[in-house]
C-alpha cells in the first residue's frame, strides 16, 4: 500500500518539529494577543495548543497531538479530521518535510511502515 495512510498513528504520536515548545508558545501568544492587526505568525505556531512536548533528539523537538485517538480496531483516528491543520492534511509533503527529515523520493516519510513509503 503506497501513498495511502495506514492509520498507524506514528505521524500524530511523534510530530517532529524544529521549533521548541517556547518558540511555538511565543508565536501562538503573539497571534492570540494581537488585536490591532495580526503580526505575521507562521501557521505552525497556531497548532501549539494541539501539541504536547515529549522529548528533544538532535535538532528536532518531538510532540504528540492531543487529537489522535486509538479505537477498538487498533487504528488511529484524528478527532478533528474535517478541520485538521494543513500540515497534517498534506503529510508527508507539507513544507518540504521529505527533504528536511531525510526523506527520499521513494520514502518521503521518516516513519518506518508508513503507507506513503514504497
Amino acid at each position: 500500500m503506497r501513498n495511502k495512510c495506514k492509520q498507524c498513528g506514528q505521524c500524530c504520536n511523534d510530530v517532529w518539529l524544529t521549533w521548541s515548545p517556547k518558540e511555538l508558545r511565543v508565536g501562538f501568544d503573539a497571534w492570540d494577543n494581537s488585536k490591532k492587526g495580526v503580526a505575521y505568525v507562521g501557521g505552525i505556531h497556531l497548532i501549539y495548543p494541539m501539541l504536547r512536548f515529549k522529548f528533544k533528539k538532535g535538532k528536532y523537538w518531538h510532540y504528540r497531538c492531543v487529537h489522535v485517538e486509538q479505537r477498538k480496531d487498533k487504528k488511529w483516528y484524528c478527532g478533528i479530521h474535517k478541520i485538521k491543520p494543513k500540515m497534517c492534511e498534506q503529510f508527508p509533503y507539507s513544507g518540504g518535510i521529505d527533504l528536511r527529515m531525510g526523506g527520499k523520493p521513494n520514502k518521503p516519510s521518516q516513519y518506518e511502515g508508513c503507507g506513503f513509503n514504497v
